[in-house]
């Protein structure tokens, strides 16, 4: 029998290790190009871009960084996705690399988050580093009806004026319910200044026909998709509503990236009688009309500028399906003055963006550049990053 020294030993022990962590450890890379400057970007890579990463390390740790750089890029699961949030500059070509078999990366600090709100009669809120909305659920309703104080009877969205980048969706809620201070009130981090009531708030949908527009209320339930750091995505269902002559139901999926003002609206429309729907609406409320409304059709943004409670708020509409008209629509009713964009609806489904800019925040602070920010997001949305697989 041949003898085996210490040498040997630890040579194939040397071996196995080397042998172990080509097995464990793969590398990928991507090229990302792009003919318009996109300063924070959430790129997406399917299974079918990178079929062995999702199969063999679907939901692992990663490492990814883009070539010749230290600092990490953040990632994040989702199914028979891997999101990726990059930066790139007009006519720039970036290499990325993607290392399996690592150790983690650390939790990023700001992040993406929705959540249910049952403690507060049921809302739904969400946000990330830039923006926050909430809308209200079928309790909210119910009391309303019943004639108790505390309900909302609204599909509306609200917006909450955050100036931080850090979340607050559960710090605000804990400050109402539980100590003596309130969400309406700025104590550093921002503050609920937006009213809703009856009308679409920032961006929620319904049907115009004639001089009105016809609405869901409250949603019925909730789905949450995903909860990430760089993209959160949740569906909301609402009960049928009748629109003259039509019956209409909506299902809404809402998504937000990391960085972006605006929440994606893909809306799923299911016509149980009637004609065949040939838009749906979208809209904005005007408040109390002291706003600065400016529209770009060619561009796809519909958009306001307003005085709100000594501050002021941008909020806005960006349209990636056709539109079949929009109109500005004033009245002394109570929150019907609204900016209304009529989205033709293709396959069941219309989709759009809507969000807003608060002054105080700091980003964008006057009219000028939030039409420069809804311009730029227009030109983004028609013109998204080119992605090659190299590897």
């Amino acid at each position: 029998m041949k003898k085996i020294t210490f040498t040997h030993c630890c040579i194939l022990s040397l071996i196995a290790l080397l042998c172990f962590g080509c097995e464990e450890q793969q590398g990928y890379q991507i090229k990302v190009s792009s003919s318009v400057s996109h300063p924070l970007t959430v790129i997406s890579l399917s299974k079918d871009d990178i079929p062995e990463l999702f199969e063999m390390h679907w939901e692992e740790d990663l490492n990814v960084k883009e070539s010749g750089q230290d600092s990490m890029i953040p990632y994040q699961w989702m199914e028979d996705e891997l999101l990726l949030a990059v930066s790139i500059g007009a006519g720039e070509e970036k290499v990325i690399s993607i290392s399996t078999g690592a150790d983690s990366q650390m939790n990023p600090e700001i992040s993406t988050y929705a959540r249910f709100v049952p403690e507060r009669t049921d809302d739904f809120a969400w946000e990330n580093d830039k923006v926050a909305f909430r809308t209200y659920g079928p309790n909210a309703m119910d009391l309303v009806l019943e004639g108790k104080s505390g309900g909302t009877l609204s599909s509306g969205i609200d917006a909450w004026h955050k100036k931080v980048s850090y979340l607050i969706i559960d710090k605000w809620y804990d400050k109402e319910l539980n100590t003596p201070g309130t969400y309406h009130k700025d104590d550093g981090e921002g503050a609920d200044y937006y009213h809703v009531g009856s009308s679409r708030g920032v961006g929620s949908s319904g049907y115009w026909a004639g001089d009105t527009l016809y609405a869901a209320v409250n949603f019925t339930d909730y789905e949450i998709l995903a909860n990430g750091p760089l993209r959160t995505v949740f569906k909301l269902n609402y009960a049928p509503y009748e629109a003259n002559g039509l019956t209409i139901k909506e299902t809404k999926t809402i998504s937000i990236d990391l960085g972006s003002q605006l929440s994606k609206y893909e809306i799923t429309v299911e016509e149980l009688q009637g004609n065949e729907l040939p838009f749906l609406t979208a809209g904005i409320t005007l408040h109390e009309k002291q706003g600065e409304v400016f529209v770009n059709s060619d561009l796809g943004y519909f958009a306001q500028w307003e005085p709100m409670s000594g501050t002021e708020i941008g909020t806005a509409i960006v349209v990636a399906n056709p539109v079949e008209s929009h109109l500005e629509h004033k009245t002394d009713y109570v929150d019907q003055s609204q900016l209304l964009v009529n989205v033709k609806v293709e396959n069941a489904k219309i989709t759009y963006y809507a969000g807003f800019a608060w002054d105080q925040a700091g980003l964008i602070t006057n009219r000028t550049e939030w039409e420069d920010y809804l311009k730029g997001f227009s030109e983004r949305l028609k013109n998204k990053p080119k992605i090659e697989i190299l590897n």
